[in-house]
């Protein structure tokens, strides 16, 4: 009987031993994936309106992540991230962040911190224009002398530059507002 306890122990001390050399489980690696719709040229606003940029993220369901977004428009660097995500129909976490539209390029990157180490990056998305918009602002009166098809097509034109000023004003307003609520803090 005493052969057998002795054996017995001897195989807890071994099974035992064993499990303490190894982990109980290998780190799993992060399968978290970025996905983004890219914005196509021909869908940009006018350049200086809000455009937002909206990003999810695939095979996880913390919210919790900081997201950044590298940013380079029109020549200008900047970074953008976001602490908080929000779930969309398909239950993603899902991050916005809001610039405003270029004059002719865009390039922007992704990148969430990686749960073992590192980071995970997106693609590289690049939009450019095929051709500069003008951002001349509207004219202050409309030539007097045009009559008929030529003065309404004048008075067409001049409404919709008017109406994009409105909308940069407008836009230009909202950031000076942040800025101001950012300062009061």
């Amino acid at each position: 009987m005493k052969i057998i306890s002795h054996i017995f122990l001897a195989s807890l001390i071994f099974t035992l031993s064993s499990f303490a050399e190894e982990p109980l489980s290998p780190p799993q690696p992060d399968r978290t994936v970025i996905l983004h719709q890219a914005v196509r040229a021909v869908d940009l606003p006018t350049p200086g309106a809000p455009l937002q940029l909206t990003v999810s993220l695939q095979n996880t369901r913390d919210t919790t992540r900081k997201m950044r977004a590298l940013i380079v428009s029109d020549g200008q660097f900047f970074e953008l991230s976001s602490n908080k995500a929000v779930f969309n129909r398909r239950e993603e976490p899902t991050y916005t962040f809001e610039i405003i539209a270029p004059l002719g390029e865009l390039v922007y990157q992704f990148l969430i911190p990686n749960k073992n180490s590192g980071y995970i990056v997106s693609e590289r998305f690049q939009i450019r224009r095929a051709c500069l918009p003008s951002v001349e602002p509207a004219p202050d009166s409309i030539d007097q002398s045009l009559q008929g098809d030529a003065r309404l097509n004048a008075l067409e034109t001049t409404s919709k530059k008017l109406e994009r000023d409105i909308i940069r004003y407008q836009t230009t307003i909202d950031y000076i507002n942040r800025i101001r609520k950012l300062m009061n803090r």
